[in-house]
């Protein structure tokens, strides 16, 4: 499953999505890639949080697909439904983010 997630991710959010072939392809890329944060994101974040530290996963790299997928659920270019999907994956990375701050919260 990781590295399955993990690739999703690269190819899907590391590259802008500026010119109508970039935009085609994050038409495809980027609702897979939201896919696994939407169904999985605990675990993914569970990953990146891991000491062990399984390649490609990071809390840095946590950050940054949360920024990516924020920019494209505003990309007004890019197919509505990819912009729905993106902010459903922000949207489940920031419930996740949101739980481990309670946690850190409790005695």
């Amino acid at each position: 499953m990781a590295w399955h997630a993990e690739v999703s991710f690269r190819v899907a959010l590391d590259e802008p999505h500026e010119t109508p072939e970039q935009q085609y392809w994050a038409g495809l890329l980027v609702p897979v890639a939201a896919t696994w944060l939407i169904q999985a994101a605990t675990k993914i974040y569970d990953l990146c949080q891991d000491s062990n530290g399984v390649r490609g996963y990071s809390l840095r790299r946590w950050a940054f697909w949360k920024r990516r997928f924020l920019e494209i659920a505003a990309h007004e270019d890019l197919m509505i439904s990819t912009r729905n999907m993106a902010s459903r994956a922000a949207s489940g990375m920031d419930t996740v983010d949101g739980e481990i701050q309670q946690c850190q919260m409790q005695p």
